[in-house]
C-alpha cells in the first residue's frame, strides 16, 4: 500500500484569502496533502478570534502547520496549544513579536487604501521581483480587502507578542526568512529559532512573499520537513 501523504496546513498572509498561495500549493501537490484555511471579511476579528476560527477546522489527525507573515502568530499559539496533533512548525517571513517598530503602530488603525500607492505595495511586498502576472494578482486581492479589516489586522500585528508560547512548542520548526524582505527583519527570526533549540533557519534570496515569488524552491526545502517529523528534527 502507498504511504499516505502527510498533511500540511497553511495559513496565509495578511489577506487571509490564500488566493497568493495558489502556485505554492500547486508546487507541493505531489508530497503533501494540503489545506489553506482562509478567513472571514469580518474586521471584528483579532488574532485570538482567528486562532480559535482556524482550530475549529483543523484537521482530527496528525499535520504540519504553516503560518505566512501575519498568521505565524496564530500558527504559534495553535501549535503550542495542539502538541499532540502538530508534527511541525513551519513560519515564513513570520515573526512572534511585532516587527513593526513602536512609532509606526499607531499609523495601523489610520489605513485608507485610496491613500496607499500601488508602487509602494509592491515595493514593500515584491521587491523589485519581476512577475507580472502575480503582480497584477497581487493589486487584485488588495483591491478586494475592506479598509476596516487591513485596518484591524494591522493594529494586531502592531501590539502581538506571542514569545511566552515558543518554548512550549515542542515540535520542530523551521524558518523561511527572505533576505530581500522589507517588511520582516532577521531579528523576528533569531527571536524564534533562539526561544526554540528544535529550530532551523533557511534563508532564500527572496522577497516577503517568497512563498509566491519563489514557490519552487520553497517546495524543494519543504520536502526536507516530513524527514524532519520523522526524526523530530530539521535536518541541516
Amino acid at each position: 500500500m502507498k504511504p499516505s501523504k502527510p498533511l500540511l496546513v497553511i495559513l496565509p498572509g495578511l489577506d487571509g484569502t490564500g488566493l497568493l498561495l495558489e502556485r505554492f500549493v500547486d508546487r507541493l501537490s505531489a508530497d503533501f496533502e494540503v489545506t489553506v484555511i482562509s478567513y472571514p471579511m469580518d474586521p471584528k476579528l483579532g488574532y485570538a478570534e482567528l486562532a480559535e476560527l482556524v482550530r475549529e477546522q483543523l484537521p482530527s489527525k496528525p499535520f504540519i502547520l504553516l503560518g505566512e507573515s501575519f498568521s505565524g502568530p496564530i500558527a504559534i499559539e495553535l501549535a503550542a496549544r495542539e502538541k499532540e496533533r502538530t508534527q511541525g512548525l513551519v513560519l515564513a517571513v513570520s515573526f512572534a513579536k511585532s516587527p513593526l517598530p513602536s512609532f509606526l503602530a499607531p499609523l495601523a488603525n489610520m489605513f485608507n487604501s485610496r491613500l496607499a500607492p500601488k508602487w509602494l505595495s509592491q515595493a514593500m511586498l515584491l521587491s523589485g521581483f519581476d512577475d507580472n502576472a502575480l503582480s497584477r494578482k497581487l493589486q487584485s486581492v488588495l483591491a478586494s480587502l475592506p479598509d476596516a479589516v487591513v485596518r484591524k489586522r494591522l493594529s494586531e500585528v502592531a501590539t502581538v507578542d506571542k514569545t511566552d508560547l515558543l518554548r512550549q512548542i515542542e515540535c520542530p520548526i523551521l524558518y523561511l526568512r527572505g533576505s530581500q524582505d522589507r517588511l520582516v527583519g532577521k531579528g523576528s527570526a533569531d527571536l524564534i529559532c533562539q526561544s526554540i533549540k528544535n529550530s532551523h533557519i533557511e534563508v532564500l534570496d527572496a522577497p516577503h512573499m517568497l512563498l509566491s515569488t519563489h514557490a519552487d524552491e520553497v517546495a524543494e526545502t519543504m520536502r526536507t520537513v516530513n524527514a524532519g517529523v520523522k526524526t523530530h528534527h530539521w535536518p541541516e
